[in-house]
């Protein structure tokens, strides 16, 4: 059987018709025309019957009929005569029918289409050409209802402004985007992948910048883009990467890949790096999936980074500033790389002495997994490295305790060194 789909473009979305009819004898009429499900070519027939609403029985006057109607690549513009209207009709519902060349029999196409006729006194069309003396308050290209304002690429759905309490929600990309209706002030730049990997937000004043598959459900949020992102708490962020997780209140995750920064005020980033969550952080999507859940807010203020090894890097406890780095870390007090006779051990992968202002013999460079560099005033604890059992600080300096197989952690204190 063979099939028609319409669209037909109304004044409130482009501004085609000519609103004071009293004193126009003609209004455009444009539209999009699908015959048998793709767009149609040729000539042909259009018959318009116009009534007073959606439903109603008695037409306002006679059908309309535009014969030999010109329609390239299902897009066609026909001018109609309005002189037989009657005047006091702000919006009339147009019947439409369609006969390709040669037909006989007229198609009608389902449901009628509404054509405000008032609230501008244009005298024309908009020109692709662009238009001159508008006035910003009274001519827009627009929608005067709830409905959403759609623009389309190849006939799909590239750019969709859809309304809000308060503030538009703005949703580019792919068709399948979404932002969930009602939402206020939303953002989803562009990005996703077919039906089954959209971006979506479903809170107020969420952003996501790319990639696909990204969700938000936590207010304020932010995705700048990669793929499996999840931020689901209010004020946290993923600035991208691959399935990582910021659940906790006001976290993060630098980019990298299956990261959780699950307390709230959190960071997490690199492979792997995990911040314990709490009973109140959001949903805990790729990257903290099987993550322990700590208290509350779970580990809040801990920072964790972790190199490209393929295991869990966890926190454990509140407040924590964890580095996983198999290859050595480095704290400079001036730039570049400096001599190997003015660098200060502070640390070696296997159990060793730590002496001040010197660099450790029993040591070598090569083994050596943290260690600063230039004019630092450096105090070391002794038994805290591979004892496991730190004795209490000095009152300042800088203090490195072993707290587990190849994890370390560096505090202040001591006015001696050890």
């Amino acid at each position: 059987m063979r099939s028609m789909l319409f669209t037909f473009s109304a004044v409130t979305a482009t501004g085609l018709l000519v609103a004071n009819l009293a004193h126009a004898g003609s209004y455009t009429y444009r539209g999009h025309l699908d015959d048998s499900g793709s767009p149609a070519q040729g000539l042909y027939d259009l018959r318009l019957t116009p009534y007073p609403d959606a439903k109603a029985g008695l037409s306002v006057t006679a059908p309309i009929e535009l014969r030999d109607l010109s329609v390239v690549d299902g897009r066609f513009a026909a001018v109609l005569p309005t002189e037989h209207l009657p005047d006091d009709i702000d919006r009339v519902w147009l019947q439409v029918e369609v006969r390709g060349e040669g037909e006989s029999h007229w198609t009608s196409l389902p449901g009628r289409q509404p054509a405000d006729l008032k609230g501008t006194e244009c005298p024309a069309s908009w020109a692709l050409s662009g238009n001159a003396g508008t006035d910003s308050g009274l001519n827009f290209l627009g929608t005067t209802d709830s409905q959403p304002l759609t623009l389309r690429v190849n006939n799909s759905a590239a750019l969709r402004i859809q309304p809000g309490a308060l503030a538009a929600s703005i949703i580019g990309g792919s068709q399948f985007n979404s932002i969930s209706p009602g939402t206020i002030g939303a953002v989803i730049a562009g990005g996703g992948f077919a039906s089954t990997q959209p971006n979506t937000i479903s809170s107020d004043h969420g952003a996501i910048g790319g990639g696909y598959n990204n969700t938000i459900s936590g207010q304020n949020g932010f995705i700048g883009g990669g793929v499996n992102n999840v931020v689901s708490r209010f004020g946290s962020s993923v600035i991208g990467g691959e399935s990582n997780t910021a659940s906790g209140g006001i976290s993060m995750v630098g980019s990298g890949a299956f990261n959780c920064a699950g307390g709230s005020l959190s960071w997490a980033g690199g492979f792997r790096a995990k911040v314990r969550p709490g009973s109140i952080s959001g949903e805990p999507g790729d990257g903290c999936a099987g993550v322990p859940v700590e208290a509350v807010a779970g580990d809040s203020g801990t920072f964790v980074w972790a190199d490209n090894q393929d295991a869990d890097f966890v926190s454990s406890g509140t407040r924590q500033f964890l580095v996983r780095a198999e290859g050595g870390a480095v704290i400079t007090a001036g730039g570049g790389q400096q001599p190997p006779a003015r660098r200060r051990y502070l640390a070696c992968r296997q159990p060793g002495q730590c002496r001040r202002d010197r660099p450790m013999p029993q040591c070598p460079e090569s083994d050596c997994f943290l260690f600063l560099i230039g004019a630092l005033q450096i105090r070391c604890r002794r038994p805290s490295i591979g004892s496991g059992n730190p004795r209490p600080p000095a009152a300042s300096g800088l203090h490195l305790d072993r707290v587990g197989p190849g994890r370390y952690r560096l505090r202040g204190g001591g006015s001696r060194g050890h």
